[in-house]
């Protein structure tokens, strides 16, 4: 390729060289070393003074692969000829910022630029656009561009770009250049960062431009400019021993991967594909190759903070790329996903091979075509699933799995079907006939018998005999000659023959042969499609055109614990009875029959582990905390250990151990509080610094949520450096938990972290703890929770704590219990936390308590309280949703026996759960007309209707409230002026309610809630 159309990596040695050859030797190979491909000279004037040190210098560059360009000033540019016989294979015309536009490029009109074999370049910088197209016109081949002024937002470079592409070729340098160095904007960053800046500033320099030009010393942030002539060699050594950082091996890929690159060569089609304001901006650039096209897009974080990264599906997009990206620099970055570190970036490659196409083979066919043609049976719509078998649904232990779908062929034949399915841990699959409904739609079910994680998939096939039994049949009846159809007939049994098992083979050949010896036609028919001939044809199982669908569905099989349960939520530290002393996991045993005696179900602890000291919260979250403050249990992390390790003041892990057996013998179950994020003293950040964020004044960064602040807490982040031993660590930590017995999760703020880190770990967990249950604490964006939900959590917090009104409880609940979440998305309707005292309970009393107690426990089989709420704790912190005197900050202690508790509430409600299955499910509910926004009714049935259960609660806590109701008389055949008998469930009482329309008042000094269950007609009384 002649000189002026390569694409020239230069570095430019300092002026003062040119004269010096044997100054300027090492650098020459520095270069090479680099991946340079020419050195540049200069400012020279005099080609007769400096001829003998240039052809020295030329020929130490050319042994070296490199080509010499010289930097003349405006004076020295009437004789390239002479420049090029004294030895150089290049120019870099200098513009003289004292002389005028017009002046200058009517210097650079008279010069002859026709040699092919000399490649020039002016310093057109600062000129106008229009200049720069007066300078391209003078016959100049190559300008040098402004990208290191651009400030990679604003689009003027992009759009000067386009204006010049097709004028002339451009070289991009990455810090200003003559003029001062980068380096001095960057002083307030210590040295690996801005090593990152300038490693990613000359990935960019070299992807916007055909060329690069670099600067010596900017590989170590030389800050003397290039120019100045007070530096010797001796200076820029001195200079290179001390720099702080070096990036010689990051140009050197760069340069290298520019060498082989044709995209990286091109100046034409440079855009952007991220938006202005992206965190991360990517470049990207296309060209065509001898054999296809390529498209390289670059990446640049350069803010101060981890930023995700565009998908490379949305980058193709972008880039208007026809093949899917490979990371190519820089070096161990193959794995790149997710998010950029701080000031970091990458170089993404697609190519695309253009092949001719082959003229089919004769005689032959392809993949595809037989994977085609052997699915001539049509399934579809296969239901239920969610995302198209990208995630499981979810069932319980026990529960009958009712499968549906389409299934059709082309033609009249009769076709069949079965749904396959298999545990995890079966290598077989199992199959259950598909039944026909109607409209082409199938169904079948199975029972899952195992917790775990099981497959299903739908095949079908043509039923050859049934369609050509239903035809002779048929024919028969309509009294026409079917002798050929019976020939066919045999031929059919013959080959159902070859494919039976063993067992019925035989006894098909002494039927084929019976058969072959009939001379009597009809006698022959008859036989041939006689129930017992076709009830042997089925056993054969010869399936034709079988076909399947392609997709192997998953759902995952909970315990009934993961799906019905009351959860009771707990501070250990807080339950000696003396709030001077620590409480232990001895105090919290003591307390095991007051929970069962509630009614519930799951026992939870917040975090049980060492607390930091250093920024360690007092009460109310104060930033002074006292002698003896306990600070907040979030706060993981001090000498004591991490997330493996237990407070010291709680006891050991044989108290530990001794709790978890005490509380299986009340029947309650221990569940844990798993939180990522540590205190400043955690052993990690001292262990894995590399795991978190440290901010430029080298302070570590902690954890916020504007506008509020957790100074004793620091979250690690999950990708840099952190990939994949914090992912791994992670995961370790859980299983140690399982091992000691635990196998319920309650995770904190999932919704902050990476979501392919929980679809990994809960899936790594369950596979060796099936029965593990997770509850996903993330009050944040519906499509958020939902796809926490989907990726494996077994049950996820709600808005249920904010929805207090009729219309909105209608609205929340049809959504939860009819729409697609159903399938993956089971809610745990919490009324308070430690975090969250709502504005209802605050400001409703008692009777408010009753009230979102009856709704959580009937509207959801799975509900919990923080302890506190039996006593209708609610004071809260002024304008907060917060409580006052929180545990979360101080050791409590806790009169539940004192007036007005509603411990009796919960205990009859629990009850009443435990004893009505129609109150297990939650997909089972309808709500009722009820005339007055304040009454919520609702019912809930069994699927064999056996237990229906009535709910009305009153809404306002304030006032009596009444209203017509209806009852679901229809869901037992009923007629609307029927009667039906009903127990009182509230008061143990029974009574008749005679037809649909009844009357219900509720006042709230008593009980604002009614609960009935109907006792269908025609069953035993009970």
């Amino acid at each position: 390729m002649p000189a002026n159309t390569a694409a020239p990596r230069i570095y430019a040695l300092p002026g003062p060289m040119a004269g010096q050859p044997n100054v300027a030797s090492p650098y020459l190979k520095r270069a090479a070393e680099m991946g340079f491909d020419w050195i540049l000279f200069g400012p020279l004037s005099d080609p007769k003074r400096d001829r003998d040190a240039i052809k020295e210098i030329a020929s130490d560059a050319q042994a070296k692969g490199l080509k010499l360009m010289l930097r003349l000033t405006p004076d020295s540019t009437g004789d390239l000829p002479a420049w090029k016989k004294a030895g150089a294979d290049g120019v870099m015309l200098s513009s003289a910022r004292t002389m005028s536009a017009k002046d200058w490029i009517a210097k650079l009109s008279k010069l002859d630029t026709k040699d092919s074999d000399l490649l020039v370049l002016a310093d057109s910088l600062g000129r106008s656009p229009k200049e720069q197209h007066e300078i391209a016109k003078c016959g100049i081949g190559w300008l040098l561009n402004s990208f290191a002024w651009w400030d990679l937002r604003e689009s003027w470079f992009l759009d000067q770009q386009r204006d010049i592409a097709p004028l002339a070729r451009t070289v991009a340098t990455p810090e200003p250049w003559p003029g001062p160095r980068l380096i001095h904007r960057l002083m307030h960053f210590d040295p690996a960062t801005i090593a990152d800046i300038y490693a990613t500033q000359y990935r960019l320099a070299a992807t916007v431009s055909s060329g690069i030009l670099c600067p010596f010393g900017f590989e170590f942030g030389a800050s003397a400019p290039l120019d100045d002539k007070g530096y010797r060699a001796v200076d820029w050594e001195r200079m290179q021993e001390k720099a702080s950082f070096e990036i010689t091996d990051a140009i050197g890929e760069i340069n290298r991967l520019k060498a082989k690159t044709p995209a990286l060569q091109s100046d034409a089609q440079l855009e952007r594909a991220s938006a202005p304001d992206a965190s991360v901006v990517a470049l990207s650039k296309s060209a065509s190759t001898k054999d296809g096209s390529q498209t390289v897009v670059t990446l640049a974080n350069m803010s101060a903070v981890e930023a995700p990264l565009p998908a490379h599906a949305e980058l193709a997009r972008a880039a208007d790329a026809n093949a899917d990206f490979k990371v190519v620099a820089p070096k161990g970055s193959e794995g790149l996903v997710g998010s950029l570190p701080p000031y970091e970036g990458a170089v993404l490659l697609a190519e695309t091979k253009t092949t001719k196409p082959k003229p089919p083979k004769a005689g032959k066919y392809d993949q595809r075509l037989q994977e085609l043609a052997t699915n001539r049976v049509v399934i579809e719509g296969v239901a239920p699933e969610v995302d198209g078998g990208r995630f499981p649904i979810k069932r319980v232990l026990g529960e009958t799995l009712h499968i549906e779908a389409d299934i059709f062929m082309d033609g009249h034949d009769i076709i069949d079907g079965c749904l396959c399915y298999r545990h995890i841990d079966e290598d077989t699959w199992h199959e259950t006939p598909m039944r026909p409904l109607v409209n082409d739609r199938w169904e079948a079910e199975f029972t899952l018998d195992r917790i775990g994680r099981y497959f299903y998939f739908v095949q079908a096939w043509k039923d050859a005999y049934r369609s050509w039994r239903a035809g002779v049949m048929k024919k028969l009846e309509a009294e026409q000659k079917v002798a050929v159809d019976l020939a066919v007939g045999l031929r059919l049994i013959g080959r159902y023959m070859d494919s039976a098992p063993p067992e019925t083979r035989e006894a098909m050949r002494e039927l084929l042969t019976e058969m072959e010896t009939l001379g009597d036609k009809q006698v022959l028919a008859e036989r041939m499609v006689s129930e017992e001939t076709m009830a042997l044809m089925d056993k054969a199982g010869h399936r034709e055109n079988l076909s399947r669908h392609l997709v192997d569905y998953q759902v995952y099989v909970d315990r009934p614990l993961a799906a019905n349960a009351a959860w009771y939520e707990l501070m250990p530290r807080s339950q000696s009875g003396d709030a001077e002393r620590h409480g232990t996991f001895d105090d919290v045993i003591g307390q095991l029959p007051y929970v069962r005696d509630l009614g519930f179900d799951v026992l939870y602890f917040p975090p049980i582990h060492p607390i930091g000291q250093k920024n360690r919260k007092g009460k109310n979250n104060s930033l002074d905390a006292k002698p003896g403050d306990p600070g907040s249990p979030y706060a993981i992390g001090s000498k004591e250990g991490g997330h493996d390790a237990l407070h010291p003041e709680l006891g050991s892990f044989e108290d530990f151990s001794r709790l978890i057996e005490a509380a299986r013998a009340y029947d309650l179950e221990i569940a844990i509080d798993f939180a990522i994020q540590c205190s400043p003293d955690h052993p990690w950040i001292k262990q894995h610094p590399e795991w978190f964020d440290w901010r430029p004044d080298g302070t570590i960064q902690y954890a916020e949520n504007p506008p509020k602040k957790y100074e004793d807490i620091v979250p690690p982040h999950f990708y840099g450096k952190a990939f994949p031993d914090l992912w791994l660590e992670l995961r370790d930590i859980v299983l140690f938990w399982a091992k000691t017995g635990v196998r319920i999760f309650r995770v904190d703020n999932p919704h902050t972290k990476p979501v392919p880190f929980w679809e990994w770990m809960i899936a790594e967990v369950q596979d060796a703890y099936p029965d593990c249950v997770f509850l996903a604490e993330a009050f944040t964006r519906p499509k958020m929770m939902k796809r926490l939900a989907k990726i494996g959590f077994t049950q996820s917090y709600s808005y249920f704590t904010w929805r207090n009104e009729k219309h909105e409880l209608i609205e929340y609940l049809t959504e939860l219990t009819t729409e697609e979440c159903r399938e993956y998305m089971r809610p745990n309707f919490f009324a308070n936390t430690p975090d969250i005292n709502p504005v209802y309970l605050q400001e409703n009393g008692r009777a408010g308590h009753q009230v979102r107690l009856a709704l959580a426990a009937t509207l959801s089989p799975l509900y919990g309280l923080y302890n506190g709420y039996e006593i209708c704790e609610a004071t809260p912190m002024p304008g907060k949703e917060e409580y006052l005197n929180s545990e979360k900050y101080e050791l409590r202690v806790w009169d539940f026996d004192q007036p007005e508790n509603i411990k009796d509430d919960i205990q009859l409600i629990n009850r009443i759960r435990r004893d009505n299955p129609a109150l297990w499910q939650f997909t089972d509910l309808t709500f009722l007309n009820a005339w007055n926004d304040n009454i919520l009714c609702y019912y809930k049935c069994s699927a064999a209707k056996d237990n229906l259960v009535v709910v009305a609660v009153n809404l306002d806590a304030q006032e009596p409230q009444g209203a017509s109701f209806e009852i679901p008389l229809w869901e037992f055949g009923l007629p609307d002026d029927a009667a039906i008998e009903a127990v009182d469930l509230v008061h143990d009482s029974r009574q008749t309610f005679s037809g649909k329309t009844q009357s219900v008042w509720l006042d709230p000094a008593d009980r604002p809630y009614a609960i009935w269950r109907l006792i269908p007609p025609g069953s035993a009384r009970n």
